[in-house]
């Protein structure tokens, strides 16, 4: 395992925030505990939370359980 780049990072997050915030039907920022790559994989650990580090607003995505 290794610690992605930079450039690594923010293609990996840019691919997960764009379809969470289509899922949750808001802004979503993606508060990381873990990121990790292996071979082509990525390990991602983390919280979805609207752009100021609230909860989202789970009501506004009626196909997500939380």
């Amino acid at each position: 395992q290794r610690r992605p780049t930079v450039g690594e990072r923010l293609a990996i997050l840019d691919a997960v925030r764009t379809p969470a915030a289509a899922r949750t039907r808001q802004a979503v920022r993606i508060v990381v505990a873990r990121l990790n790559l292996a071979g082509d994989w990525a390990v991602l650990e983390g919280e979805l939370v609207d752009p100021k580090g609230r909860a989202l607003d789970w009501t506004r995505a009626p196909h997500v359980i939380p």
